[in-house]
């Protein structure tokens, strides 16, 4: 059995979002210790009144502080993004190419 770790990156209005973001990477980090086998991050599109981290960048992030973690993409609409920002942000095009991903998009 494989055990994944889904954070929703999604905060409340308001709230100063550096310091959520260290929350969630500080999961991550809990994540890789504990010996989950995955990290999940999804897209909202319609977060209002929620604050959400992007995630692309968010698992870019994850995967050098968590290596051993799979970095899995939620589902990405590609009718709501300009295809050349998905092709730049693709983990085959970045740095983070090493990391283990995977994606689903629609």
């Amino acid at each position: 059995m494989k055990l994944s770790l889904i954070i929703r990156g999604q905060h409340p209005a308001g709230e100063d979002m550096r310091a959520r973001l260290a929350d969630d990477i500080d999961l991550v980090m809990r994540a890789e210790q504990l010996g989950f086998d995955a990290l999940v991050k999804g897209s909202h599109y319609s977060a209002h009144p929620l604050q959400s981290l992007q995630q692309i960048p968010f698992l870019a992030q994850a995967a050098v502080l968590a290596p051993r973690l799979r970095l899995v993409c939620g589902l990405v609409l590609l009718p709501l993004h300009k295809p050349l920002d998905i092709a730049d942000s693709s983990p085959r095009s970045t740095s983070c190419a090493a990391a283990s991903w995977c994606s689903a998009a629609a």
